[in-house]
């Protein structure tokens, strides 16, 4: 969406760049900012028929002169003269580094690309064993290939089991109660033997559990396809 940057998005790229949210919710500090008046209100797109979230594309470049300021010891009131200063200074500068770091989102991430190329291994696996329909006739495989087409993949990430833990949240603003959730642990989960999807929670995220404690932590990817 032009002009526009998604809510998790924004705080991707933000923590990415360092910017410091402290220990408490990332939502909340967003909305805390909002309410002193540094940053923009945030407004709600219809996208697919869901309403997501969304920031004004320059709240990230904001959001990193807040973190800026803030390691000077500026206190928020200070911070929010400052920000009206520069804005007015120099706005046709700030579009231009917004624009560049929105640019950022068209190419894929390493974990993203480090995911499919996974998702690649597993099917050539399956295919390896005669579990995919290799060798069947072109009509079969042009009809498996428009049912796999119907299933389109909305987020994706990795994440760990920390060391003795049972329960992990992740958040993720793509979650519906259809969603499908698939889990695949990459390092060993040992003593667990099973894991499962639960407390999917809508636009906000879902937990992943073990059926016992793990010896050491254990990545794992998951990614949410509707």
């Amino acid at each position: 969406m032009d002009g526009y940057i998604t809510l998790e998005n924004l705080i991707k790229e933000a923590v990415k760049s360092g910017v410091d949210f402290g220990k408490g919710d990332l939502y909340n500090r967003l909305r805390y900012y909002t309410k002193l008046g540094l940053l923009p209100h945030m407004v709600r797109k219809s996208i697919n028929s869901e309403l997501i979230a969304h920031y004004p594309a320059d709240a990230l470049d904001t959001l990193l002169e807040i973190e800026k300021l803030k390691s000077l010891g500026l206190k928020n009131e200070d911070i929010g003269k400052k920000l009206k200063e520069l804005k007015s200074k120099n706005p046709t500068e700030n579009s231009k580094v917004t624009a560049l770091k929105i640019a950022k989102f068209i190419t894929p991430s390493k974990k993203t690309i480090r995911l499919w190329l996974f998702v690649i291994f597993c099917l050539m696996t399956l295919a390896g064993f005669g579990l995919l329909p290799l060798g069947k006739s072109k009509s079969d495989l042009i009809q498996k290939t428009l049912e796999l087409d119907k299933k389109s993949i909305t987020d994706t990430g990795t994440t760990y089991f920390p060391k003795n833990q049972t329960k992990v949240y992740i958040k993720s603003r793509n979650v519906k109660q259809d969603s499908k959730i698939n889990v695949t642990f990459s390092s060993d989960y040992s003593p667990a033997t099973r894991y499962w999807v639960s407390q999917k929670t809508t636009f906000e995220g879902f937990y992943v559990e073990l059926d016992a404690p793990t010896s050491s932590d254990a990545e794992f990817n998951w990614w949410i396809s509707n």
